[in-house]
C-alpha cells in the first residue's frame, strides 16, 4: 500500500528530473529505497521458505504442491534455460504478481 501511495502521490521533482537536488530535498529517493530494501527482504524471505521447504520434502518429511516459485527454482537449479534465471528475476515474477493483484 505505501509503494502505491508514494507512487501515485506527487512530488516536485517529477516536474523537474534534471533537478537532482529535488529529490534529496523532498525525501522521496530515500523512502523509495528504503521501500525497496523491504520488499526485497519480503520477496528473498519468501524463496528461503520455499528452499527449505524443498530441502524438508527431499529428506522425505513431508510432501506438498508445487506453485509457481517451486517451478522457477526447479527451473534455476536445472540451468537447461538459454539465459541464467538469478533469484532476482524470480523475486521481479513475484513482485509483478503481487503488483497486478493488488490494484486492478
Amino acid at each position: 500500500m505505501e509503494v502505491q501511495r508514494i507512487a501515485s502521490g506527487f512530488s516536485i521533482a517529477d516536474l523537474y528530473p534534471s533537478i537532482g537536488i529535488l529529490e534529496v530535498i523532498s525525501g522521496m529517493k530515500s523512502k523509495v529505497e528504503k521501500l525497496h530494501q523491504e520488499q526485497d527482504r519480503i520477496l528473498e524471505n519468501i524463496l528461503d521458505e520455499h528452499i527449505e521447504r524443498k530441502r524438508t520434502m527431499k529428506t522425505g518429511q513431508g510432501e506438498a504442491e508445487e506453485d509457481l516459485v517451486d517451478v522457477f527454482l526447479r527451473l534455476q537449479q536445472d540451468g537447461d534455460l538459454q539465459f541464467p534465471l538469478t533469484n532476482n528475476n524470480i523475486k521481479a515474477v513475484i513482485w509483478d504478481i503481487f503488483a497486478a493483484g493488488s490494484e486492478t
